[in-house]
């Protein structure tokens, strides 16, 4: 079994981004911002493009509806962000952050550059670089099955 754990690349992945995840959650609760994995995600795209449509938010996250409507609502609840119906679509709503989710944006990509550097310590630029091309690479391959 070792040899399956040492060399499967989807168990060692796995592995690798449940570390990623915990260490981020803990760094992020510490500094007093509670917010889960997915959370984060959905902060991420919404910083890329406020006022991203929450229909291509879910084909971004792949998430079930009703679980990307119970993270909107506690990130709303949080006073993060908040919907408003499309015009173009009004069973759609548009994502846009509140004050406070513009405020947060500096000190979480802060923590979140900070925890990148603990998880690539060692690594040449070279190196993250060729990571993240394999991964990205690899989601697109999977992507399609």
């Amino acid at each position: 079994m070792k040899d399956y754990t040492d060399n499967c690349p989807a168990f060692l992945t796995n592995v690798a981004g449940n570390h990623l995840h915990e260490g981020l959650t803990k760094l992020l609760a510490e500094s007093g911002l509670n917010l889960s994995k997915h959370q984060l995600r959905i902060l991420f795209y919404v910083y890329e493009e406020d006022g991203i449509e929450q229909k291509q938010l879910r084909e971004f996250i792949k998430l079930s509806k009703i679980s990307l409507v119970k993270i909107i609502n506690d990130l709303e609840e949080a006073n993060i962000v908040v919907r408003v119906p499309s015009e173009n679509d009004m069973r759609n709503n548009r994502i846009f952050l509140t004050s406070l989710g513009k405020k947060l944006k500096t000190p979480l990509l802060a923590l979140v550059d900070e925890h990148r550097g603990v998880a690539f310590r060692g690594f040449s630029s070279e190196e993250i670089d060729s990571y993240r091309s394999m991964l990205k690479r690899m989601i697109h391959n999977l992507a399609g099955q």
